[in-house]
């Protein structure tokens, strides 16, 4: 009997051990709202391999400028691998002129119809001459101060781009884009609030104050990278803002100036690469 009991507390015993050292089931992890965005590029990719603004479909919202060239090279830089990127690679380098540019000449902004593609082919398709092209195109914009202050930026943007693929660039096209934004934080006459982040990711001179959640889309940008205290905020704000119903689903809607400019293809892959640079930290 004695032996009865002493085998049943043992296996009691046994039993209570094992439950203490099995871990609580864990929470589900969350879901990445990265996949769902980048569906929602690619159902709407043009026909050629653009991404347009705001035609024909109503589900993108018209723009104030002809920045297609610019909306798509976000867009390539957002997708992952895949045949819609690789369209879009192929039909950004057919849309270069022979002067190394993209998108119609004269346009308003259409210098961002320059510098982004060169960011985006040299990031994704560095060995092409469009590439080259385009970059010398960018570092004389650079080098004769043609390019304001938020160009500048986004110049040094393509510059490193283009340094990591092991392209060659112009150490003093890179100098004259760092003083241009020197220039602008030092004389508080930047044109947007992304300026003094560029300056600060890109010189190392500027102090970035504490961006909110709420703050435009460029911003966040630019200022995760020097800012990653603030990258919590940004994600619970893009997590809560995503669209996830009818033919915006997935997506994210225009927001502030920015959004005017570039529309919802715009917002989308900018929180696409927010939410990445946030995964980073």
């Amino acid at each position: 009997m004695r032996r009865l009991i002493g085998l049943s507390l043992l296996v009691t015993l046994l039993v209570l051990l094992a439950r203490t050292a099995t871990p609580p089931p864990s929470a589900p992890a969350a879901r990445s709202p990265i996949p769902t965005a980048q569906d929602w590029l690619v159902r709407h990719q043009s026909e050629d391999g653009l991404w347009r603004a705001g035609r024909p479909d109503p589900c993108r919202v018209p723009t104030v400028f002809e920045v297609d060239e610019a909306l798509t090279a976000l867009a390539l830089v957002a997708l992952e691998d895949g045949e819609p990127r690789r369209r879009g690679v192929r039909a950004l380098i057919a849309a270069q002129r022979s002067d190394g540019a993209f998108g119609p000449p004269g346009a308003a902004k259409q210098r961002f119809n320059w510098i982004l593609p060169t960011w985006a082919l040299a990031r994704l398709a560095p060995g092409e001459a469009a590439t080259r092209r385009a970059l010398r195109r960018v570092e004389a914009e650079a080098l004769t101060r043609s390019l304001d202050d938020c160009e500048a930026g986004w110049a040094l943007l393509a510059f490193e781009a283009a340094r990591a693929s092991g392209l060659p660039v112009r150490a003093e096209a890179e100098d004259a884009a760092r003083e241009t934004l020197r220039e602008a934080v030092r004389t508080a006459r930047h044109t947007t609030d992304a300026v003094p982040a560029m300056e600060a990711r890109f010189g190392g001179g500027a102090t970035v104050p504490p961006v909110a959640a709420s703050d435009d889309l460029h911003l966040l940008f630019f200022a995760l990278p020097v800012r990653p205290v603030d990258a919590p905020g940004a994600v619970r704000y893009l997590l809560g803002s995503q669209a996830g119903s009818g033919c915006a689903r997935g997506s994210w809607p225009p927001d502030r100036w920015w959004g005017t400019a570039g529309g919802r293809v715009y917002a989308t892959a900018t929180a696409i690469l927010i939410l990445r640079e946030a995964e980073k930290k």
